[in-house]
Protein backbone atom coordinates (compact mmCIF):
# COMPACT_ATOMS: atom_id res chain seq x y z
CA UNK A 1 0.00 0.00 0.00
CA UNK A 2 2.83 2.36 0.91
CA UNK A 3 4.61 1.51 -2.33
CA UNK A 4 1.48 2.34 -4.32
CA UNK A 5 1.17 5.65 -2.49
CA UNK A 6 4.77 6.60 -3.29
CA UNK A 7 4.35 5.61 -6.92
CA UNK A 8 1.26 7.83 -7.16
CA UNK A 9 3.10 10.77 -5.60
CA UNK A 10 6.04 10.26 -7.98
CA UNK A 11 3.74 10.19 -10.99
CA UNK A 12 1.96 13.36 -9.92
CA UNK A 13 5.30 15.08 -9.32
CA UNK A 14 6.63 14.09 -12.73
CA UNK A 15 3.41 15.24 -14.40
CA UNK A 16 3.60 18.63 -12.67
CA UNK A 17 7.24 19.07 -13.58
CA UNK A 18 6.70 18.06 -17.21
CA UNK A 19 3.76 20.45 -17.79
CA UNK A 20 4.68 23.29 -20.12
CA UNK A 21 4.40 26.77 -18.57
CA UNK A 22 1.70 29.11 -19.83
CA UNK A 23 2.84 32.29 -21.57
CA UNK A 24 0.71 35.45 -21.78
CA UNK A 25 0.91 38.09 -24.53
CA UNK A 26 -0.49 41.55 -25.12
CA UNK A 27 -1.09 43.72 -28.17
CA UNK A 28 -0.20 46.87 -26.24
CA UNK A 29 3.25 48.16 -27.26
CA UNK A 30 5.97 48.48 -24.64
CA UNK A 31 6.96 51.99 -25.77
CA UNK A 32 5.33 55.04 -27.35
CA UNK A 33 7.11 55.33 -30.69
CA UNK A 34 4.96 57.99 -32.32
CA UNK A 35 4.02 61.28 -30.71
CA UNK A 36 2.08 64.01 -32.56
CA UNK A 37 2.92 67.52 -31.29
CA UNK A 38 -0.42 69.00 -32.39
CA UNK A 39 -3.97 68.20 -31.29
CA UNK A 40 -6.67 67.47 -33.90
CA UNK A 41 -9.47 70.11 -33.98
CA UNK A 42 -12.24 67.61 -33.24
CA UNK A 43 -13.17 64.94 -30.72
CA UNK A 44 -13.39 61.26 -31.57
CA UNK A 45 -14.87 58.13 -30.06
CA UNK A 46 -13.88 54.51 -30.72
CA UNK A 47 -17.34 52.98 -30.36
CA UNK A 48 -17.11 49.35 -31.45
CA UNK A 49 -14.29 46.89 -32.11
CA UNK A 50 -15.30 43.44 -33.35
CA UNK A 51 -12.99 40.46 -33.86
CA UNK A 52 -13.85 37.09 -35.46
CA UNK A 53 -15.35 34.57 -33.06
CA UNK A 54 -12.94 31.87 -34.27
CA UNK A 55 -9.94 33.69 -32.76
CA UNK A 56 -11.66 35.49 -29.88
CA UNK A 57 -10.45 32.88 -27.41
CA UNK A 58 -8.26 33.04 -24.27
CA UNK A 59 -5.79 30.84 -26.16
CA UNK A 60 -3.95 32.05 -29.22
CA UNK A 61 -5.25 30.44 -32.42
CA UNK A 62 -2.96 29.87 -35.41
CA UNK A 63 -3.68 28.68 -38.94
CA UNK A 64 -2.55 25.26 -40.15
CA UNK A 65 -2.60 24.62 -43.87
CA UNK A 66 -5.52 25.66 -46.01
CA UNK A 67 -8.36 24.76 -43.67
CA UNK A 68 -6.98 23.87 -40.24
CA UNK A 69 -6.45 25.82 -37.05
CA UNK A 70 -4.61 25.02 -33.84
CA UNK A 71 -5.57 26.30 -30.39
CA UNK A 72 -2.40 26.77 -28.37
CA UNK A 73 -3.29 25.93 -24.78
CA UNK A 74 -0.09 27.35 -23.24
CA UNK A 75 0.03 30.53 -25.38
CA UNK A 76 -2.65 32.97 -24.21
CA UNK A 77 -3.78 36.58 -24.42
CA UNK A 78 -3.38 38.67 -21.28
CA UNK A 79 -7.03 39.77 -21.63
CA UNK A 80 -9.88 38.93 -24.04
CA UNK A 81 -8.64 39.43 -27.60
CA UNK A 82 -11.36 41.98 -28.41
CA UNK A 83 -10.20 44.03 -25.39
CA UNK A 84 -6.56 43.69 -26.46
CA UNK A 85 -7.35 45.02 -29.95
CA UNK A 86 -9.52 47.85 -28.61
CA UNK A 87 -6.92 48.94 -26.03
CA UNK A 88 -4.11 48.90 -28.58
CA UNK A 89 -6.15 50.86 -31.15
CA UNK A 90 -7.23 53.40 -28.53
CA UNK A 91 -3.59 53.80 -27.46
CA UNK A 92 -2.34 54.49 -31.00
CA UNK A 93 -5.22 56.82 -31.83
CA UNK A 94 -4.46 58.89 -28.74
CA UNK A 95 -0.78 59.18 -29.66
CA UNK A 96 -1.48 60.25 -33.23
CA UNK A 97 -4.41 62.61 -32.66
CA UNK A 98 -3.05 64.29 -29.56
CA UNK A 99 -6.18 63.75 -27.48
CA UNK A 100 -7.87 60.86 -25.72
CA UNK A 101 -10.99 58.99 -26.79
CA UNK A 102 -14.03 61.04 -25.72
CA UNK A 103 -16.14 57.99 -24.82
CA UNK A 104 -17.55 58.30 -21.31
CA UNK A 105 -16.12 61.76 -20.62
CA UNK A 106 -17.51 65.28 -20.83
CA UNK A 107 -17.31 66.65 -24.35
CA UNK A 108 -16.61 70.11 -25.65
CA UNK A 109 -19.89 71.27 -27.17
CA UNK A 110 -18.02 73.54 -29.58
CA UNK A 111 -16.15 70.70 -31.28
CA UNK A 112 -17.27 68.20 -33.88
CA UNK A 113 -17.14 64.53 -32.92
CA UNK A 114 -16.02 61.61 -35.07
CA UNK A 115 -17.34 58.13 -34.32
CA UNK A 116 -14.99 55.28 -35.30
CA UNK A 117 -16.15 51.68 -35.63
CA UNK A 118 -13.76 48.82 -36.48
CA UNK A 119 -14.91 45.39 -37.68
CA UNK A 120 -11.98 43.01 -38.03
CA UNK A 121 -13.00 40.29 -40.48
CA UNK A 122 -9.72 38.32 -40.40
CA UNK A 123 -7.00 38.17 -37.77
CA UNK A 124 -4.60 35.43 -38.78
CA UNK A 125 -1.30 34.03 -37.56
CA UNK A 126 0.61 31.60 -39.78
CA UNK A 127 3.77 30.57 -37.91
CA UNK A 128 6.89 30.96 -40.02
CA UNK A 129 5.04 32.98 -42.65
CA UNK A 130 2.95 36.01 -41.72
CA UNK A 131 0.41 37.79 -39.54
CA UNK A 132 -2.58 39.42 -41.24
CA UNK A 133 -5.46 41.75 -40.41
CA UNK A 134 -8.40 42.51 -42.68
CA UNK A 135 -10.68 45.21 -41.29
CA UNK A 136 -13.63 47.31 -42.34
CA UNK A 137 -13.64 50.59 -40.44
CA UNK A 138 -16.35 53.21 -40.51
CA UNK A 139 -16.41 56.92 -39.70
CA UNK A 140 -19.41 59.07 -38.78
CA UNK A 141 -19.55 62.70 -37.78
CA UNK A 142 -21.99 62.76 -34.87
CA UNK A 143 -21.84 66.38 -33.79
CA UNK A 144 -21.38 69.80 -35.34
CA UNK A 145 -22.98 71.93 -38.02
CA UNK A 146 -24.03 70.50 -41.36
CA UNK A 147 -25.48 67.14 -42.45
CA UNK A 148 -24.39 63.91 -40.85
CA UNK A 149 -21.84 62.03 -42.97
CA UNK A 150 -20.38 58.53 -42.96
CA UNK A 151 -17.52 56.72 -44.68
CA UNK A 152 -16.53 53.03 -44.72
CA UNK A 153 -13.09 51.80 -45.76
CA UNK A 154 -11.34 48.43 -46.00
CA UNK A 155 -7.75 47.67 -45.05
CA UNK A 156 -5.83 44.43 -45.57
CA UNK A 157 -2.45 44.56 -43.87
CA UNK A 158 0.13 41.78 -43.79
CA UNK A 159 3.42 41.46 -41.91
CA UNK A 160 6.02 38.73 -42.39
CA UNK A 161 6.88 36.84 -39.20
CA UNK A 162 8.92 33.88 -37.99
CA UNK A 163 7.47 30.87 -36.20
CA UNK A 164 8.21 32.24 -32.72
CA UNK A 165 5.08 33.32 -30.87
CA UNK A 166 6.69 36.54 -29.63
CA UNK A 167 7.46 37.47 -33.25
CA UNK A 168 3.89 36.73 -34.37
CA UNK A 169 2.44 38.86 -31.56
CA UNK A 170 4.89 41.69 -32.33
CA UNK A 171 3.80 41.51 -35.97
CA UNK A 172 0.17 41.94 -34.88
CA UNK A 173 1.16 44.90 -32.71
CA UNK A 174 2.65 46.51 -35.82
CA UNK A 175 -0.44 45.65 -37.89
CA UNK A 176 -2.74 47.35 -35.40
CA UNK A 177 -0.48 50.39 -35.31
CA UNK A 178 -0.57 50.53 -39.14
CA UNK A 179 -4.38 50.21 -39.07
CA UNK A 180 -4.57 53.15 -36.67
CA UNK A 181 -2.31 55.20 -38.97
CA UNK A 182 -4.63 54.57 -41.91
CA UNK A 183 -7.65 55.55 -39.84
CA UNK A 184 -6.02 58.77 -38.62
CA UNK A 185 -4.72 59.72 -42.06
CA UNK A 186 -8.30 59.41 -43.31
CA UNK A 187 -10.37 60.85 -40.48
CA UNK A 188 -8.40 64.13 -40.23
CA UNK A 189 -8.97 65.29 -43.84
CA UNK A 190 -12.43 63.68 -43.93
CA UNK A 191 -13.59 65.74 -40.96
CA UNK A 192 -12.37 68.85 -42.79
CA UNK A 193 -13.87 68.03 -46.18
CA UNK A 194 -16.87 65.93 -47.22
CA UNK A 195 -15.15 65.19 -50.55
CA UNK A 196 -12.40 63.08 -48.99
CA UNK A 197 -12.60 59.36 -49.82
CA UNK A 198 -10.96 56.19 -48.58
CA UNK A 199 -7.23 55.76 -49.32
CA UNK A 200 -6.26 53.31 -52.03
Amino acid sequence: MKIGFYVLVACLTLTACSSAPTHYYTLMPATDSLITPTVVPFQYELTTVNVPAQVDQPQIVVRQGESGVQILETERWASPLSDEVRSALRHHLRLQMGRADSAGVARDSGLQNASIQVDIRRLEMVPGHYALIEAIWSLRNTRGAGPRRSLSCTSVIRQEATAEMSALVLAHQQLIRELSVRIVQTVIPWMASSDYACPN
